[in-house]
C-alpha cells in the first residue's frame, strides 16, 4: 500500500481542490463499482504521478487506483493483487507487476457455478480425488 503524503506532520494531502473531498470519479467509480470492497475507500482525490509519467494515481484506504496513460485504462492495486480493466475487459491477476499478463482471460461478475458430479461419474474417475468442472 503506498502511504498518504504528509507536509511536516500535518494531516496526510488530499489533493483535492479547496471545498471537496476524497471520492471516486469517472474510471476510478467505474473501478470501484466493478470491484468492491476490496478497493476501500478514497483517502485522497485523483493526482499526477509523482514521477512524471502521466498516469493519474488516487489512494485508497487498502491500496491505490491508477490510470496508466499508456493503455488508457484505470486499474487498482493493494500491493500484491490486482484488478483492471483491459481490452478483454475486466481482469484480476496477482504478482508484483502492475500491468495485466499479456494473455489473460476477462473476469465475469458471477462466479462460476459447479456441476455436481454423480455418485457414478465420481467412482469412475480414476484420480485419487473429487474435481469439481467449474463452468464461467
Amino acid at each position: 500500500m503506498v502511504p498518504s503524503v504528509a507536509h511536516g506532520g500535518a494531516q496526510p494531502q488530499t489533493f483535492c481542490p479547496p471545498g471537496e473531498s476524497p471520492r471516486f470519479v469517472f474510471g476510478f467509480a467505474d473501478l470501484k463499482e466493478y470491484i468492491g470492497e476490496p478497493m476501500g475507500d478514497a483517502v485522497t482525490c485523483e493526482f499526477p504521478d509523482p514521477n512524471g509519467t502521466g498516469d493519474v494515481h488516487q489512494r485508497t484506504s487498502t491500496g491505490l487506483a491508477f490510470w496508466r496513460k499508456s493503455t488508457n485504462a484505470p486499474a487498482f492495486t493493494t500491493g500484491w493483487e490486482h484488478w483492471g480493466q483491459t481490452p478483454t475487459g475486466w481482469a484480476y491477476w496477482t504478482g508484483s507487476n502492475i500491468d495485466p499478463p499479456s494473455v489473460l482471460p476477462p473476469l465475469t461478475a458471477s462466479a462460476p457455478t459447479p456441476i455436481e458430479l454423480s455418485e457414478a461419474e465420481i467412482a469412475a474417475r480414476a484420480a485419487p480425488s473429487v474435481v469439481q468442472v467449474l463452468t464461467g
